[in-house]
């Protein structure tokens, strides 16, 4: 159902911050699935993406017509309520399985969850992660109630991918494995679990890093 064999990530605009996301790689030419894959989520997700010497940015439009979350502290398991979700680790080069990747959640109030997780059976049972400080990153979020959306924005050090991920110490990584997730609850309806790499799983499962779409920083 996705389109994206490859995301391919340019640089940050130069007109420098804020970031002019208009000029941005944009996940806009694929809708995000539910995560059995049976139909598109009823409140849409787009990713814009670019990247700089330091960081690799992502911006996160949400239409929601009932953001919650009542998370206030780092690392609290927001999974639990509205989150948007990005997993992402090196690639070890083609059809290599990823067994460890770095966990990011935002929620609509601006809280993060940041992890290192490793995944020696490439699905739900069997994870172990391990918390990273959320003043490693820079991160926000805001809702338009007007709009009935909400932005979410993080930053994430090139460098943590090195330094807590166990897969490559090359200082100039350009090749990724990526999938990103949104858990929501529209207005009257039951919680959505959605992705834009959709993973054929019925009960949710977004650890599957056989469906990690690659992406490069060009």
């Amino acid at each position: 159902i996705n389109i994206y064999d490859i995301l391919n990530v340019s640089k940050c605009p130069s007109s420098g911050f804020p970031i002019n996301w208009n000029s941005t790689f944009s996940t806009s030419n694929s809708m995000f699935y539910l995560s059995d894959c049976s139909a598109p989520a009823d409140q849409q997700t787009n990713v814009n993406i670019c990247y700089d010497s330091i960081n690799i940015y992502f911006h996160f439009t949400c239409v929601d017509n009932n953001p919650f979350s009542t998370y206030t502290e780092c690392n609290q398991d927001l999974y639990n309520q509205d989150v948007v979700e990005l997993f992402i680790a090196p690639s070890l080069g083609e059809d290599i399985d990823i067994h460890n990747y770095i966990e990011l959640e935002l929620s609509p109030k601006g809280v993060l969850f940041a992890a290192n997780v490793t995944n020696p059976d490439l699905t739900c049972s069997g994870i172990v992660d391990d918390s990273i400080p959320c003043d490693l990153f820079k991160y926000d979020a805001s809702i338009d109630q007007n709009t009935e959306m909400w932005y979410g924005d993080i930053s994430l050090p090139i460098k943590l991918l090195e330094t807590f991920n166990s897969n490559s110490t090359s200082s100039d990584i350009t090749n990724y494995r990526i999938n990103f997730f949104r858990i929501d609850v529209p207005i009257g309806q039951q919680k959505e679990y959605s992705c834009l790499n959709c993973d054929n799983s019925n009960p949710p499962c977004f650890h599957k890093p056989l469906y990690f779409i690659y992406m490069n920083l060009v």
